[in-house]
């Protein structure tokens, strides 16, 4: 302040907040400048491993590039997994189709009928009067 006036505590005059703040500028797009060029060395390290040590607002105008490329490769993943998933939908619907089916199909078998194949009686079908009938027509007996 002034002669005769008493600042308040933790004032700090203007004019050294504007070069304090030039020269947190300087030094944030000194840091931005060493991010990009550390990104460019190091295949491993993506931007988003790096914005959690930028300040809160720090420009992003050294960065905009790889976080564009980042934005957009997240993009095409989604657009992926979208993609899949509509696909898992689609083969899902038709298995519940066929397992409708399944469940309304009648299969019959002679009461004489012999066990045709006694691998299948632990996954057939149907259980009837002690054998098994799969679908495919397969009668078994344990």
């Amino acid at each position: 302040g002034g002669p005769g006036k008493v600042s308040p505590p933790g004032y700090v005059p203007s004019d050294v907040v504007a070069t304090d703040s030039a020269q947190d500028r300087a030094q944030q797009r000194a840091s931005m400048r060493s991010a990009v060029q550390l990104l460019e060395e190091c295949s491993l390290l993506r931007i988003e491993d790096l914005l959690p040590y930028f300040p809160d607002f720090a420009l992003i105008d050294d960065i905009k590039e790889h976080i564009v490329s980042a934005v957009d490769a997240y993009a095409s993943q989604i657009k992926a997994l979208r993609h899949k998933m509509h696909a898992t939908i689609v083969a899902s619907d038709e298995l519940r189709r066929d397992i409708n089916r399944m469940r309304e199909r009648e299969f019959s078998a002679p009461c004489a009928a012999h066990c045709d194949c006694p691998q299948l009686a632990p996954t057939a079908a149907a259980i009837c009067a002690g054998g098994l009938l799969a679908p495919c027509r397969h009668v078994a007996f344990p």
